[in-house]
């Protein structure tokens, strides 16, 4: 008995309400002049607009749409926060630092495989010995090609960190 009063007063409730739906939206007109939309009443000058949903029959799906023809789109004008400037203001916070300290770390990397090799030479040259000399040669060998590789990575680097000068330099500049 109890479900149905409850069921009851649900239905009741539920044939209260309207049976379509109405928001209020608020066009106001700022101290600049700009007209703006939102769902609060307006602190200064404004009226009220009801917007209720389309009530007629739907369309159906396979019914083309008429509509005038899109028109060319126009070109694109960037907002004060466009992709320009976020691209400038990522170069510019740390874009540049991170490919200078990639290149630095590269340097001191370098550095430090230079070292370690420099000291197997001494070691080895240090035996005197046939198996000495060759692995003293063995060395060199692989001083070389790690000089080779250590140089090809820092112009690498050196490349894209004038590229990346490069873009802020245009980025800089006046569109």
């Amino acid at each position: 008995m109890r479900k149905m009063t409850w069921a009851m007063a649900v239905m009741a409730t539920a044939m209260l309400l309207p049976a379509t739906p109405v928001w209020a939206i608020y066009k106001c007109l700022g101290p600049d002049g700009k007209v703006t939309f939102q769902d609060a009443s307006c602190p200064g000058q404004g009226e009220k607009i009801e917007v209720t949903p389309p009530t007629g029959p739907a369309v159906p799906a396979s019914a083309p749409a008429k509509r005038a023809p899109a028109p060319a789109p126009a070109a694109k004008k960037e907002g004060v926060f466009g992709e320009r400037w976020q691209r400038r203001a990522t170069l510019e916070t740390s874009g540049l630092a991170n490919a200078q300290a990639d290149l630095e770390e590269q340097r001191a990397q370098c550095a430090r495989e230079r070292a370690a090799l420099a000291e197997r030479q001494t070691l080895a040259e240090q035996r005197r010995t046939v198996v000495g000399r060759l692995q003293a040669q063995e060395v060199a060998q692989e001083m070389e090609e790690a000089e080779e590789a250590c140089n090809a990575r820092i112009k690498a680097l050196e490349a894209e960190l004038r590229k990346l000068e490069e873009e802020l330099n245009g980025l800089q500049q006046k569109p």
